[in-house]
């Protein structure tokens, strides 16, 4: 059952917001990024954390599968509507996939050899740490690739440089395409030897 409640917190009225079946006193955070900190499958429920608040929401199985979503891996991020209640934080409703995650013992071979991934190379176009995004100039020579934090994060890459040779899986999404994972091209290391090579011999 779908219920519209009208929240009033310190005092000001907020828009009617619905959701299913809530708290009476429960308040509804819209629009929330979040990053799944795990997720059981077989028993159907985990935990993602917002990046606003040091909280864990608990997410159940049926909640991804209103958004058809039918599993997510490790580090994976999403925008949830989360309702915050006596029982704690609870994700209410998932309203985009932002980054599936890597799944137990998947790699970048195997995302590619998916249905709808594609392994490639490319040159960093430029990556700023503070947005936590950025692009890369794929040796396609079709659009360039979006790069979120979460996927440096996944392979425990700091950041990208411009100008730096990367490989990566890259899936289509609504606006584009995007890197789900990355893997720093030997290319980089052998040019610092040859770097450090030339500064020897003179």
């Amino acid at each position: 059952m779908v219920v519209a409640v009208r929240k009033t917190i310190n005092g000001a009225e907020h828009n009617l917001v619905e959701f299913d079946a809530p708290d009476k006193d429960e308040v509804l955070e819209t629009d929330v990024e979040v990053k799944l900190k795990w997720f059981n499958q077989p028993k159907g429920f985990g935990f993602v954390v917002p990046n606003n608040k040091d909280v864990d929401a608990f997410l159940h199985i049926t909640t991804l599968q209103k958004a058809e979503i039918q599993t997510i891996g490790e580090g994976a991020v999403l925008i949830c509507d989360i309702g915050y209640g006596p029982k704690g934080a609870m994700v209410r409703a998932v309203k985009t996939l932002i980054d599936t995650g890597l799944m137990p013992g998947e790699n970048s071979e195997e995302l590619v050899q998916k249905s709808g991934f594609n392994g490639m190379e490319g040159t960093v176009k430029w990556y700023k740490p503070d947005k936590g995004f950025g692009f890369v100039i794929p040796d396609d020579g079709k659009k360039d690739v979006f790069v979120h934090k979460t996927c440096l994060e996944k392979h425990d890459i700091d950041q990208l440089v411009p100008g730096q040779r990367i490989k990566m899986a890259v899936k289509d999404v609504p606006k584009g395409r995007e890197a789900v994972t990355i893997e720093l091209s030997i290319s980089n290391d052998k040019n610092v030897v040859q770097l450090n090579e030339t500064q020897k011999a003179e």
